[in-house]
């Protein structure tokens, strides 16, 4: 009776413990599938995250779902293959959107306007020779124009650009994030080998490197394309900033600046509201004339980076004494509020202005004949 008694205990024990082990095994086998697909899952939960974040905030959609959706296909997309799908996914949109657009506003909407619109669309699609992506986007896009259409609506245009936001957004996520398996790869990363997550490795070093080259060939890499490019911005800023100080309603939007400014707030007492603007007026155009001079004369370039500095000096010393500029409802500093965010571009100005006066000083200093070139020209005698 005993050890009649004992066996299935024993039994039952056994089957215990082959059940731990079996669900011990499971367990282990998905956690390392999740382990293989945690990059791609970042890598697409960031995407959707931030193809939103640029719709609505730089773009100003309200409801900008069909960015992250494009944003995520666009990852689940072959490497090789992912900007030519962003491009036919933006074709599939305007497909759908152009054929809803032509009809709903005529036929109106329901059941048998639904079939119409997405047989049409789909078909324009196929005569086109699209492939599967454009098919199938028209067909999702012209659903969506005659669900949601509204008269004078231009959701359709919204989309487009949503559409153009997530494919983009997907493929600057795929290129700074080269260690990734696409979310199309997570079944072979399932199996629990080494291979998926090499592949991910070699796409995102093969977008990086079609990125570089892309970027090569634009001329990113020629020289002095930066200092050229700084120089012009800075011209065509002192230009639009001199402008602005000939009228009254500057005048007005610079008092709380110049009062505030502990190296400007001379200039009213000197020269008044107006005569203060117009004395920044002649000065930035004036820094304007000769960071434009400095293409040639590297010299006059020194004078017009010089003053420069100066400008962008007076007013990032503001920041610190503007009234109201750190929001006390945030806990003051550094929560910025009223016209300190203004000034702070002023940082970033001042610093390209040292960059610049660098850069000429630099150019003197290691050319003495072309500086003598320079002095001749001013019809003054060189002398060694």
């Amino acid at each position: 009776m005993n050890r009649g008694g004992v066996r299935p205990v024993r039994n039952a024990v056994g089957a215990m413990l082959e059940i731990r082990s079996r669900l011990g095994e499971e367990f282990t086998r998905r956690l390392t599938r999740w382990r293989n697909a945690a990059v791609a899952i970042v890598q697409a939960a960031l995407a959707a995250g931030l193809s939103w974040l640029v719709a609505v905030h730089l773009v100003d959609h309200r409801a900008p779902f069909f960015a992250p959706v494009a944003a995520v296909v666009c990852l689940g997309i072959t490497l090789g293959q992912r900007l030519r799908r962003v491009i036919e996914l933006i074709v599939g949109v305007r497909l759908g959107v152009g054929v809803g657009d032509l009809l709903i506003s005529a036929i109106g909407t329901g059941p048998w306007q639904i079939a119409l619109v997405v047989a049409l669309a789909m078909s324009v699609a196929v005569l086109l020779d699209g492939g599967a992506v454009i098919t199938v986007q028209s067909a999702v896009s012209a659903i969506l124009m005659v669900t949601r259409y509204l008269p004078g609506d231009t959701s359709g245009l919204n989309r487009l650009v949503d559409g153009l936001i997530g494919g983009v957004t997907g493929l600057v996520v795929v290129g700074v994030f080269p260690r990734s398996a696409c979310p199309g790869s997570v079944v072979v990363a399932g199996t629990g080998t080494r291979g998926a997550s090499s592949y991910g490795h070699k796409e995102g070093t093969k977008t990086m490197n079609w990125l570089i080259n892309a970027l090569t060939k634009l001329g990113l890499l020629n020289e002095d394309l930066d200092y050229h490019l700084i120089r012009a911005s800075m011209v065509l800023l002192f230009l639009f900033f001199g402008y602005q100080k000939w009228f009254e309603y500057e005048a007005q939007v610079l008092i709380p600046y110049i009062s505030n400014g502990p190296l400007i707030s001379w200039m009213y007492p000197m020269f008044g509201i107006r005569g203060a603007s117009w004395f920044l007026g002649v000065s930035e155009w004036s820094s304007a004339v000769l960071l434009f001079l400095g293409f040639w004369y590297k010299r006059l370039g020194i004078l017009g980076a010089l003053g420069s500095c100066g400008a962008f000096l007076g007013t990032v010393t503001i920041i610190p004494f503007m009234p109201d500029g750190w929001a006390a409802s945030a806990g003051g500093f550094p929560a910025m509020a009223g016209n300190v965010p203004f000034l702070m571009k002023d940082v970033v100005l001042f610093a390209v202005s040292v960059y610049l006066l660098k850069q000429d000083v630099a150019r003197v200093s290691g050319s003495a004949p072309e500086t003598e070139l320079v002095l001749e020209a001013a019809g003054l005698k060189v002398t060694r």
